[in-house]
């Protein structure tokens, strides 16, 4: 899946880790539709998690310096599991 902008890849979607969390995006998505209703709550966070690494991801090669790193550290942070 690319996001094309007249034929042109954005620069985010040359990154393999970009790729490597688009396909884990979609496999989540995939495995959350087939969760029951009493979990949906937990099937959102996974969804939310997925979706926040990707974007994250993308958002941070915008950046320079500092704003950089903190976007891939939020996008880090996404990947880690909450213990409660």
């Amino acid at each position: 899946m690319t996001l094309i902008q007249e034929g042109r890849q954005f620069s985010f979607e040359r990154l393999e880790v970009w790729q490597i969390a688009l396909d884990v995006l979609v496999q989540i998505d995939e495995i959350v539709r087939a969760i029951p209703p009493p979990y949906g709550e937990l099937a959102e966070q996974l969804r939310d998690a997925s979706l926040s690494v990707v974007a994250n991801i993308a958002e941070g090669v915008g950046k320079d310096g500092r704003d950089q790193l903190r976007f891939f550290r939020i996008a880090r942070g996404s990947t880690m599991s909450q213990r409660r």
